[in-house]
């Protein structure tokens, strides 16, 4: 039995990236609405699963419709398709897996479950297949019609659908326990033969804890711990049982690959309290042959620090990298294996060295491998200084930009050494037996792995080789001669070639009448005079040469240099927060900051690699830039010539929720909250932030900076643009202004106050019972009188609007009247009228009792920290324009909105409180000249009005258009340039990486144009959102 010991991280998760396939999450027993369940599904949310599972139980207490949606749908919407609940809009896709518990079945035979979802099969039970792994998804309930025992109609099903799976891993879940320690404990019924029929894994609910249990190699895990109330042990644990663990809340993650799945299990606080990794070797050649080495001491792990070249070989550790202690800086960590029994003229097939970790570490890093050529390799030895930067090196070489490493104790794999291994057993000194070293130099960040000394052989580095054995094909003496055309000019005889990158090459082998065969670096097998065209770094590597008989030659090509770069050939250049610079190849920035890569000159085509790997065109948007974003960026050219930027995010200042709260004074009037604001020309502006009594600096669009309390005392155009508020410690937010010039796209708006404490009223729960006269509002739980989780209405009468009016923005503003904090969703309905009545003081359920919106919006506010502040809702235009757009509105009739919460309270003034900080209805309304806008249809353009994005600067004076959309939009936004002929001049993408709401577009057919009306076509992969008139000065 393995006592519990949790592997402490210093890690956020969201940066916890996954080097796997598949990468999923289980949750089990979790749906009660709760601070429990809310923090399980942060957990999981923060690892940006592919998909989740569950185990049941998904809805507490008994299952009812009523409860299904906040229970399930209110924390797992965003993985649901279709999702009719009012959590927001749900998947695209469908992302979540449930399988059915006990308490499910408490109301109607589960079926509010099977109403809520929309499965495969039967949905009772169903299999799918993501990737490399199956999923079997049973009933364990014993109202199954098929049944539940091994023998019946579902278990038979199983049974013959784990005989036909071809994927490799095979997972199996449900609810009851077949194994437990736990409250339940062990339930017979669902003890099925899983290995015999080919389970890989069993995953279940039911007891209130998580367990891993290994019983004749069938993994079978406990995974009851998603939100209901967690149990203490009161019985033995089993024989088989590894781990068990009761003391926090939390969720499984799973990682899967052919050859590899790994499950862990975390709790709330991000430790991981259990890990286990299953390999797959069954996919290698049967013929092949495994072998793992391991460290015999401490001085075949060693450490050779930069610059004094010194030896340390009795750490407890070896930092990958960068190593404070003792100034040894960017290291040269060499690792010795000694008695390695694998025979001259062997394939290597995989290679890898599996580190333990010892610290957590999460900053970018890159490490480069290589092995020592030649035969004996002698003894690491401490005397002697640069003994390991000195000895000779295979030409293959290898790196790595590892993952961030995070729990301590956990295995980490690194990529594929194959090439290197068998170049060393290639060398004509090789013999079976003899001693391998291997050498790793870091030069950017650290990964800290275990030593002998730290942990012994099991911890130390170990190296896995998997090879087949040659078939001892002998070669006669010129019987293979490597040649090659090296821009036009062949050459032969060589069996290392360096190059330049950029030179054209072509390799073949002499005699030219033989049959030859080129096995390429990655493995891949291309015949004779093979065309490498313009070659690259990445062509470096070594290429076997072979005839049918099997005779071989290798010819190691060294591609140098970095492409044909003249002098500026290539400058990085990148656009921070609005501001182009250039210049410098490493780049410091804060978490959060607006991020474009490019290069100088502008007009040549680059293409930019990610850290990843990914290729992105140039002007690629990385949007708001996290940690995880740091890295080497290469920006290259067609010629191939590139350039490196360094890419470090670093942590930006922690701002406590209400530390700073834009502020503004608008012609004399002060406003607060909002962080997207647009005025008109003329307008009178001070910008600010609350609380007053803190020093903040001001940082404008064009990079200059201001002390607080910034006057404009008339706003133009050139105003527009990201204003960034900074306290001393710095701690910062953004204000974006758009300053409208009062011609087409200019915005009318209009304040609608209340006039009477009768128009904002609480709605009891329970009784339905009003109350008109209370000091506040408690948007929420309301103890007094026994409120509970009441409804808000609020009353905005003469609503000047006309008839499908197009309003571009509008929202409620509260002033805070009582600090609150807490995660929670505020919902926002309309009436369903257009000439809504006034509150019944005296009738039950007035509010929550009138037809409601199909429009609606979702509100999950900041802690709310300074009483007077001026909180603002989300944008509500979408409710008003269905209000306005209904037969029964006339202009000067009113509009009511019904508010409910759940999980959370904010206390706002009321009229009774403080009239003029009562609740006011902003309303944002487009000139008549805007309203009517271009919708494609069928290739044809046709008139129509409808709700629409919102557009400005409009005009633009250089082809900058932003883009103000009513939900935020992740993916590639793609667009399309029209004259007013409606002839196509210009079109591109974008590609959001984040998910925003505010999209800058620069568009260069645009800013070339001449003056004019054009029309923009905007478009992603699943909606076309229309044509938009635009004009350009």
């Amino acid at each position: 039995m393995k006592i519990f010991q949790p592997y402490f991280a210093s890690c956020i998760l969201l940066f916890c990236s996954s080097i796997y396939a598949q990468d999923f999450a289980v949750i089990g027993d979790y749906g009660v609405d709760d601070s429990n369940e809310l923090a399980v599904s942060e957990l999981v949310k923060s690892w940006n699963p592919e998909f989740i599972l569950t185990v049941g139980d998904n809805n507490y207490v008994d299952g009812e419709a009523s409860t299904i949606d906040p229970n399930i749908g209110k924390y797992y919407s965003d993985f649901i398709y279709p999702y009719n609940g009012i959590f927001g809009e749900g998947a695209s896709v469908n992302q979540f897996f449930p399988s059915p518990g006990n308490h499910d079945y408490d109301t109607n035979n589960a079926q509010p479950y099977y109403d809520y979802f929309e499965l495969p099969g039967n949905e009772r039970y169903y299999d799918f297949v993501k990737g490399d792994v199956h999923f079997f998804s049973l009933n364990s309930n014993i109202e199954e019609p098929d049944g539940v025992s091994a023998s019946s109609v579902q278990g038979q099903w199983l049974r013959q659908k784990l005989a036909a799976s071809t994927s490799k891993w095979k997972i199996v879940y449900f609810h009851h326990t077949p194994f437990s320690s736990g409250y339940h404990g062990s339930n017979s019924r669902m003890q099925w033969p899983y290995r015999q029929w080919g389970a890989t894994a069993v995953i279940y609910g039911h007891d209130h804890h998580y367990e891993r249990i290994e019983i004749d190699r069938v993994l079978y895990f406990v995974n009851g711990s998603g939100g209901r109330t967690l149990r203490s042990f009161t019985r033995t644990e089993l024989p088989d049982t590894k781990v068990r663990y009761a003391d926090e809340h939390g969720a499984m993650r799973i990682n899967a690959s052919a050859n590899e799945i790994r499950f862990r299990f975390f709790n709330v606080n991000g430790d991981l309290i259990d890990s286990r990794t299953l390999s797959d070797d069954s996919n290698q050649n049967p013929d092949s042959t495994q072998k793992t080495y391991s460290i015999d001491s401490g001085a075949n792990d060693v450490e050779e620090a930069d610059p004094s070249g010194r030896l340390y070989v009795d750490s407890s550790d070896l930092e990958l990298g960068f190593d404070g202690s003792d100034n040894q800086n960017f290291q040269t960590v060499g690792l010795r294996y000694r008695n390695i029994d694998i025979p001259k003229g062997a394939r290597i097939t995989e290679a890898y060295l599996d580190f333990t970790v010892d610290e957590s570490g999460n900053d970018p890093s890159n490490v480069s491998f290589q092995g020592q050529l030649g035969s004996p390799v002698s003894s690491f030895d401490p005397s002697r200084l640069f003994d390991l930067s000195d000895r000779p090196k295979t030409v293959s070489e290898l790196s790595w930009n590892p993952d961030p490493w995070l729990f301590i104790g956990e295995e980490v794999r690194s990529p594929n050494l194959a090439l290197i291994i068998q170049e060393i057993i290639d060398d004509d000194q090789w013999e079976s037996g003899n001693t391998l070293a291997l050498f790793m130099k870091g030069d950017m960040g650290t990964r800290t792995a275990d030593s002998f000394e730290g942990g012994g052989s099991n911890a130390a580095p170990r190296l896995k080789v998997i090879f087949e054995e040659g078939n001892n094909t002998s070669c006669q003496d010129g019987e293979i001669i490597p040649e090659w055309r090296l821009n036009g000019v062949w050459n032969s005889g060589q069996n290392t070639v360096t190059v330049q990158a950029g030179d054209e090459v072509v390799l073949s082998m002499l005699p030219n009448n033989v049959e030859v065969e080129i096995t390429l670096p990655d493995g891949t097998v291309r015949p004779d005079n093979y065309n490498l065209g313009s070659v690259t770094n990445s062509d470096s590597g070594r290429y076997t040469l072979t005839k049918p008989n099997g005779c071989s030659e290798v010819l190691n090509l060294v591609v140098e240099g970095s492409g044909n770069c003249a002098e500026d050939d290539i400058i990085p250049e990148w656009r921070l927060n609005g501001l182009w610079e250039s210049g410098s190849n490493s780049l410091v920035i804060n978490e959060g900051d607006e991020l474009v890569l490019s290069i100088l000159p502008n007009n040549v085509p680059v293409a930019i690699t990610l850290p990843d790997g990914t290729d992105r065109p140039d002007d690629f948007n990385l949007g708001s830039v996290s940690m995880a974003d740091s890295g080497p960026y290469t920006l290259t050219r067609s010629n191939g010539c590139s350039e490196v930027l360094n890419l470090i995010v670093q942590a930006s200042a922690e701002c406590d929720d209400g530390q700073i709260i834009p502020e503004w004074r608008l012609n004399g009037e002060w406003r607060s909250g909002q962080s997207n604001l647009s005025f008109q020309e003329g307008d009178e502006l001070m910008l600010s932030m609350l609380p007053n009594n803190i020093q903040v600096t001001i940082t404008l669009p064009d990079g200059s900076e201001q002390p607080d309390d910034y006057l404009i005392p008339s706003l133009n155009s050139s105003n527009s643009g990201v204003y960034i508020l900074t306290r001393n410690d710095g701690c910062s937010k953004t204000i974006d202004i758009t300053v409208n010039d009062g011609n087409t796209g200019a915005s009318n708006e209009t304040t609608y106050s209340l006039t009477n404490g009768n128009q904002d009223v609480e709605e009891r729960e329970g009784d339905g019972r009003l109350y008109a006269n209370s000091s506040d509002l408690e948007l929420g739980f309301d103890s007094y009188l026994d409120q509970n989780n009441q409804t808000i209405g609020i009353y905005f009468e003469e609503v000047d609007l006309p008839k499908n009016a197009s309003v571009s923005n509008a929202f409620l503003e509260f002033t805070v009247d009582e600090v609150g904090s807490g995660s929670g969703t505020i919902s926002i309905h309309g009436e369903r009228s257009g000439d809504a009545r006034s509150f019944d003081i005296g009738a039950a359920f007035e509010i929550s009792g009138r037809s409601k919106t199909s429009q609606n919006v979702l509100w999950n506010p900041d802690d709310w920290n300074v009483v007077g502040a001026k909180k603002q809702s989300p944008d509500l235009s979408n409710i008003i324009n269905e209000i306005t757009s209904r037969s029964d509105w006339t202009p000067g009739n009113a509009i009511v909105f019904v508010i409910t919460v759940s999980g959370t309270t904010r206390t706002v003034e009321s009229y009774e409180g403080s009239a003029s900080n009562s609740a006011k209805l902003f309303i944002a309304t487009e000139d008549s000249s805007t309203a009517s806008l271009k919708i494609r249809v069928d290739s044809e353009l046709k008139e129509t009005e409808t709700n629409v994005p919102h557009l400005y600067p409009n005009p633009t004076e250089n082809g900058t258009i932003n883009i103000k959309l009513q939900e935020p939009l992740i993916g590639e936004l793609t667009y399309e340039l029209l004259d007013a002929t409606r002839r196509r001049i210009g079109e591109g993408s974008l590609l959001l990486t984040v998910k925003k709401k505010v999209i800058r577009l620069n568009i260069s057919s645009l800013e070339s144009a001449p003056a004019g009306i054009y029309y923009l076509s905007l478009s992603t992969a699943g909606k076309f959102f229309g044509n938009f008139r635009v004009l350009k000065n």
